[in-house]
């Protein structure tokens, strides 16, 4: 992961002048383990796309085990360079930051020979640190239908990482798909705390993924149709929204879904059970009101004794149940009859005045 930025920046909170980024705190799901992340890259000046300051090769400088910095900010993106302020400020710890572990991300996608033959270059420096490191296999959901090559890689990568005399494990991984992910970070802190965890195979741990994921989602929907109510459903999206998660925002299946698939589809997912409750809530209002109107019709065109309404015109069957039905049996309803909350929310079943002079509506309850 390499960068391209100014000379301001470079020297910015963010950087400070230093080819390291620091990534802030994470912790393992379910655990007491927290990590301060700090990622190794080579930051180029973008006048001469010159790396900025070091003669240390990489292989060599991103295996130091001691750091020193002084009011160095957490990365977030790169647009946050030179708009500090805009952004939240996680800072790093002053003075020297003691690095216990390595995590070597190798991208499936990517050319393993060359990746490979970085970690030969590396070896001896990891030896020489003295620190556990962990192989994490990025981006398997990219080559995991090939299983062909996948081998191959995976023989090449055991034979490259075999002088690697703190190795604790290789953890096939996936961010796209949330797999293993945690594990690649368990099992280093393991290495570190001398206890030795086993992390699943990519196939084993991607089934556990998706069984984890099909079970959150199944107990999200039943939240759901538990909670959701037709009078919150028809509220504005964002309002509705709101409702609902100050409700229900603290129950362990919306914590268990967002967890694995974000707030972001936990809202769309919201969405599209209210969405369906109004739909249903037309649907079956929509049925009493054509009832309602053909038993008026029924009394307003009796077949032994007048035309069939069928047969007349749109305006003249109109005038007449309006005639006959008057308060009793129509409604003034504002705007669209299905958008209205209060009518759809009510018991009134008279039937709305737009509905009866929407010809395309009402006229098929006439022909029938």
């Amino acid at each position: 992961h390499s960068s391209i930025v100014s000379e301001p920046d470079f020297a910015g909170q963010v950087l400070r002048s230093s080819h390291w980024i620091y990534w802030g705190i994470g912790q393992v799901a379910q655990s007491h383990q927290r990590f301060h992340v700090v990622e190794q890259t080579e930051i180029a000046n973008d006048a001469n796309l010159r790396v900025f300051g070091y003669s240390e090769p990489y292989h060599a400088r991103c295996t130091a085990t001691k750091l020193y910095t002084s009011q160095k900010l957490a990365w977030i993106c790169s647009d946050q360079l030179g708009f500090e302020d805009d952004y939240p400020k996680i800072q790093a710890p002053d003075g020297a930051l003691l690095i216990n572990g390595f995590l070597l991300c190798f991208d499936a996608s990517a050319n393993f020979e060359r990746q490979c033959a970085f970690l030969k270059e590396v070896a001896p420096y990891l030896a020489k640190a003295k620190r556990p490191s962990v192989l994490a296999v990025t981006k398997m959901d990219l080559i995991a239908n090939q299983p062909e090559l996948h081998a191959r890689q995976m023989e090449a990568l055991r034979k490259a990482a075999k002088n690697l005399s703190n190795l604790a494990g290789t953890v096939e991984t996936s961010a796209q798909l949330g797999v293993n992910v945690d594990e690649a970070f368990r099992l280093l802190a393991g290495a570190i705390e001398k206890s030795r965890p086993r992390a699943a195979p990519y196939a084993e741990a991607l089934m556990g993924h998706q069984a984890a994921c099909d079970s959150a989602r199944q107990g999200f929907n039943q939240l759901l149709q538990a909670t959701l109510s037709l009078t919150v459903s028809l509220q504005p999206s964002g309002q509705a929204w709101q409702a609902w998660l100050k409700a229900n925002g603290s129950k362990r299946e919306f914590a268990d879904f967002i967890a694995l698939f974000g707030t972001g589809n936990a809202r769309n997912e919201f969405d599209r059970c209210a969405a369906s409750l109004r739909d249903r809530a037309v649907s079956e209002r929509r049925e009493v009101i054509g009832q309602r109107l053909r038993k008026l019709l029924d009394t307003a065109y009796p077949l032994e004794t007048a035309e069939p309404a069928r047969l007349m015109r749109h305006d003249s069957v109109v005038k007449r149940l309006l005639h006959i039905g008057g308060d009793q049996h129509f409604v003034s309803v504002t705007n669209a009859w299905q958008e209205n909350r209060d009518y759809l929310a009510s018991l009134d079943t008279r039937i709305p005045y737009n509905f009866l002079i929407n010809k395309a509506e009402s006229s098929q309850i006439f022909m029938v």
